[in-house]
């Protein structure tokens, strides 16, 4: 315990490195117990450095911890629930930068017939290339008042760590 007291070090692995960590959760003595202004400035940056951290790891874990192809379905899936809510603005931001020079909100919502797609689940990604993949889902739609449910492919690439959907 006298380690404890006296050691800033030791005081410090005391802490639990959790998402949650915050500064009230240091013990009165780590505050408390310095040796002049310096020492007590060095725990308070020591501590608050210790609170960013922990905040931004819990965060890198989450994103280190998925597959990029897991990445690649979730993006593919919320096009699609865009598409079918009629949130439009929302799926045309999905579209790949060059297809969004090549084709306008206007265009891409031109194209688009509101109402028509009932459902669609994404089912896989065969990638040819690191970043160029096609997405394969199940989309359903009523046609001539019959439910249809068919099989669809889309490209998609990925462009600075994000994937896109690549309009034809």
């Amino acid at each position: 315990m006298e380690l404890l007291k006296y050691n800033t070090v030791a005081r410090i692995l005391k802490i639990r490195l959790t998402g949650s960590t915050a500064s009230s959760r240091l013990s009165p003595e780590f505050w408390s117990l310095g040796r002049g202004e310096t020492v007590g400035w060095v725990r308070a940056v020591v501590a608050a450095g210790l609170v960013v951290v922990a905040a931004g790891c819990s965060g890198l874990e989450k994103q280190a911890d998925k597959d990029p192809n897991a990445v690649l379905l979730e993006r593919a899936q919320s096009r699609w629930d865009a598409m079918i809510r009629g949130d439009f603005k929302s799926a045309y931001e999905f579209l790949s930068p060059g297809s969004r020079q090549v084709h306008s909100y206007e265009s891409f919502v031109g194209r688009l017939n509101p109402g028509f797609w009932k459902e669609a689940k994404v089912k896989r990604a065969e990638c040819s290339q690191p970043d160029v993949c096609e997405v394969v889902e199940d989309v359903t739609y009523v046609f001539q008042g019959s439910r249809i449910t068919t099989p669809l492919r889309e490209i998609w690439t990925r462009s600075d760590g994000q994937w896109w959907y690549v309009l034809k």
